[in-house]
C-alpha cells in the first residue's frame, strides 16, 4: 500500500463525521475555555484528567430513535471494559485521555495556509477515540436496554442513535456543573424557568442541538434529568429545538419542533446504571415510543 492510501485509511474515521468533529475540536483548541475542576475517582483515588479528550463521533444512524445523554463518562474500570482486548497504539487506561499540548496537535505551517493540520499522530488519537465510541456502544451496559427499545419499536436492534448535549468527559455530574457552570431559576413555587450556562457550556450545547437535527429522528427519548432541565429552560435551545406541550394531554408526550418535523420526545431519567428505570416503567416506555411512531 503506498503512503497515499495508507494516510486515506488513518484519517478514514475521523472524515465519517468530519464537521461535528472538526467543531468539537476547534471548541477544544482553545484553552481558555475549558477550566474545569481537578478530579479525582473517589473510588480508586486515581488521577483523572481535568483536561482531556472530547467525546468524538462515529457516522450517525439517522432516521430512527435518538437517545440524548448528557456528557461522556471516563473512569478507569469503564475504559478497561470498553477496551476489552482491541489494541490501541495510543488509548491504554484513563490517564491516556489527558488532552495533547499545542505542539502535539497541530503541525507547523506557512502563515498562508488557512485550514486546520493536525499531526499525524494526534489524528490517529481522533480515529482511536471514534473506534472506542463504537466499541463502546457494543460493548458499555449503558446502551444495553437502547437496542432493546429500537427492536421492539423496529424490529432492528441498529435502528438507534444517542448523543449527549456536552462532549466533556467526566463521571462526576458536580463537576460538569462547575465546568460548565450549570444555574437555574426557579419562580417562588420552586419551578423551574430558566437554566444558564457558561460560554463553554453553550458552544458545546449549539454543537450538539444542530446535530440532533440533522440526524432527523423518528423520536427522542432524553435519558437523563438535567439534560431534560436544559432542553426545556435553557433559553438559547428554542434557535434550534421547540418543545411544544399542546396536545400533551391527549398524547400523552411532548413533540419537538425541528426543522424536518414536529416529532414525539419523551424526558425520562436513566435507562441504565443505579438510578436506572424500574421494569415496570421501562415497559410502560417501550410500548409509548412504538405507539408514538406509529408502528
Amino acid at each position: 500500500m503506498d503512503d497515499k492510501k495508507e494516510e486515506e485509511k488513518k484519517n478514514k474515521k475521523i472524515k465519517e463525521n468530519k464537521r461535528i468533529n472538526e467543531q468539537i475540536l476547534k471548541l477544544w483548541g482553545n484553552p481558555d475555555k475549558i477550566n474545569c475542576p481537578e478530579k479525582v475517582s473517589k473510588k480508586d483515588k486515581k488521577e483523572v484528567p481535568n483536561r482531556c479528550f472530547p467525546l468524538l463521533f462515529p457516522k450517525f444512524n439517522k432516521e430512527g430513535i435518538l437517545f440524548i445523554g448528557l456528557n461522556p463518562s471516563l473512569s478507569e474500570k469503564g475504559v478497561k471494559k470498553i477496551k476489552g482486548n482491541t489494541e490501541f497504539m495510543f488509548i491504554k487506561n484513563v490517564k491516556s485521555f489527558k488532552w495533547w499540548p499545542k505542539e502535539k496537535r497541530e503541525q507547523q505551517h506557512k502563515k498562508f495556509v488557512q485550514e486546520q493540520q493536525y499531526t499525524k499522530e494526534f489524528i490517529q488519537m481522533c480515529n482511536e477515540l471514534i473506534e472506542f465510541e463504537e466499541l463502546s456502544k457494543e460493548k458499555y451496559d449503558y446502551f444495553k436496554k437502547f437496542r432493546k427499545i429500537s427492536e421492539y419499536v423496529f424490529g432492528n436492534k441498529r435502528k438507534w442513535e444517542h448523543i449527549d448535549l456536552f462532549f466533556y468527559r467526566t463521571t462526576s455530574q458536580d463537576d460538569l456543573k462547575k465546568c460548565i457552570h450549570y444555574g437555574e431559576r426557579k419562580d417562588s413555587d420552586g419551578n423551574i424557568t430558566r437554566v444558564s450556562l457558561n460560554e463553554f457550556g453553550k458552544k458545546q450545547l449549539e454543537i450538539s442541538l444542530e446535530w440532533i437535527d440533522k440526524i432527523k429522528p423518528k423520536v427522542i427519548v432524553v435519558a437523563n434529568a438535567m439534560s431534560s432541565k436544559i432542553i426545556r429552560y435553557f433559553d438559547e435551545t428554542n434557535k434550534r429545538i421547540i418543545i411544544d406541550d399542546s396536545n400533551f394531554e391527549k398524547e400523552g408526550f411532548h413533540r419537538a419542533k425541528l426543522s424536518n418535523d414536529n416529532i414525539p420526545i419523551f424526558f425520562t431519567s436513566m435507562l441504565g446504571g443505579q438510578r436506572a428505570l424500574d421494569l415496570g416503567s421501562f415497559e410502560r416506555l417501550k410500548w409509548q415510543i412504538k405507539k408514538a411512531v406509529g408502528k
